[in-house]
């Protein structure tokens, strides 16, 4: 399922913004305090202190976030010209993308500092027990994906379609040779997730302990450390094949299919921009 990861990641790109439509991002803090309930119950000045936080969150992310994503938008948008998209810009992009997410991490990791240590014990049991249920979520999704690897292959065409339109054979017989040539079994990133999940457990239950801004830190900011060596090498070698896999798709693309991606991006972006706007100070 890593290849189809890799793939969707880098080709729609616009899942870094979290909403598809300027009306629905004004309302992303909402949605976002709607998700946090899920997890754990807050109540009283606590709720409302993290309900501003949200608020601030949404507010530096309109302003500081949806110009960078604008413009990257327009150089990629522009570099779906060129006659061929090489490897080294599908790297600068794919980092780019992560930069994105790192900034976001960069700023939820000073409220994780300041609103965990305030959790009552029975909000730190829920919270606990919720990321428990959604892990294990994960492990029966990946034991579904691995009995039936034929609908997580129509997934990635799917995926494909959206964005280029109706696939030639050609493009069919490249998606399915990179999908069979990756790995799909999440074993090692569940794994991974259960080591975050560990230490997130030990780090709540001691927030009077040395360590705890330490260990916050790295959960929130710099969590791949917990990955293992073959998670690591597997990511490593499905990215690589995903670059290839996009470098071949763009050679392959027909010119109504370049149109068809061309709008749907530029869509994207002028959506972006609009919210930029919106947030100018």
């Amino acid at each position: 399922m890593q290849q189809r990861r890799w793939f969707i990641a880098l080709l729609t790109l616009l899942t870094i913004t979290g909403c598809s439509t300027s009306f629905s991002y004004r309302f992303a803090d909402t949605y976002l305090e709607w998700q946090l309930a899920k997890y754990v119950d807050l109540s009283g000045q606590l709720e409302d202190e993290v309900s501003a936080s949200i608020d601030a969150l949404h507010q530096w992310h309109g302003q500081t976030q949806m110009p960078r994503y604008r413009d990257f938008l327009d150089r990629l948008i522009a570099d779906i010209e060129k006659p061929e998209l090489s490897r080294e810009d599908l790297y600068v992009y794919s980092f780019q993308v992560f930069d994105f997410w790192h900034s976001l991490r960069m700023q939820i990791e000073p409220l994780a500092q300041t609103y965990l240590p305030r959790l009552s014990l029975e909000q730190q049991a829920m919270l606990i027990e919720r990321l428990n249920e959604r892990l294990e979520e994960k492990r029966e999704e990946n034991k579904e994906a691995l009995a039936d690897p034929e609908a997580q292959l129509d997934e990635l065409y799917d995926a494909a379609e959206e964005w280029l339109g109706a696939l030639t054979v050609e493009q069919r017989a490249l998606l399915k040779d990179a999908y069979n040539a990756a790995e799909q079994d999440d074993s090692e990133w569940i794994a991974y997730q259960q080591r975050w999940l560990t230490v997130f457990t030990e780090t709540l239950l001691r927030p009077n302990a040395a360590d705890f801004e330490a260990n916050v830190q790295m959960l929130m900011t710099s969590p791949e450390q917990l990955q293992s060596d073959a998670l690591t090498q597997q990511r490593e070698a499905n990215r690589e094949r995903t670059i290839s896999l996009l470098v071949a798709l763009h050679q392959q693309l027909t010119p109504k299919q370049k149109r068809h991606l061309q709008r749907k991006l530029q869509d994207y972006r002028d959506t972006v921009a609009a919210i930029a706007e919106d947030y100018v100070i």
